[in-house]
């Protein structure tokens, strides 16, 4: 007896293409969210990366001024505070966005249509 998956195949070779044409466009539609996932990201941490650099190099120039100038002749000495602090606010708001939306590479969609259409091959071939 024949394989009523391999009898469809002989008579209607249409429905293999309609149904890999399907996959493929699943496929794709899961890669695409994937890569703007990745984006998103990748973007999330150059702005946190950005944003310590900046951080960093203005606290330094921060310090070399507290060293050379005496606070009492600063008119805001509070400014060497404050003008590194906006750069690390801004790097820790990049990382917390970051870690708020992980990422999902699993491609669960792909992985449920391959488990229906292992189960319907298994119903065909025990009925």
């Amino acid at each position: 007896m024949i394989h009523p998956l391999f009898r469809t195949l002989a008579t209607r070779p249409e429905l293999l293409a309609e149904h890999l044409g399907a996959y493929a466009q699943l496929v794709s539609v899961e890669a695409s969210e994937t890569t703007a996932q990745l984006r998103n990201h990748a973007l999330w941490a150059v702005g946190a990366m950005l944003g310590i650099a900046l951080g960093t190099g203005l606290a330094g120039t921060a310090l070399l001024l507290l060293a050379i100038v005496p606070v009492i002749d600063m008119p805001y000495p509070w400014l060497l505070l404050i003008v590194p602090a906006v750069p690390y606010a801004l790097a820790g708001f990049c990382v917390f966005r970051m870690r708020s939306r992980p990422l999902n590479c699993s491609f669960d969609l792909v992985r449920e249509q391959v488990a229906l259409d292992t189960a319907l091959l298994r119903e065909a071939s025990e009925g």
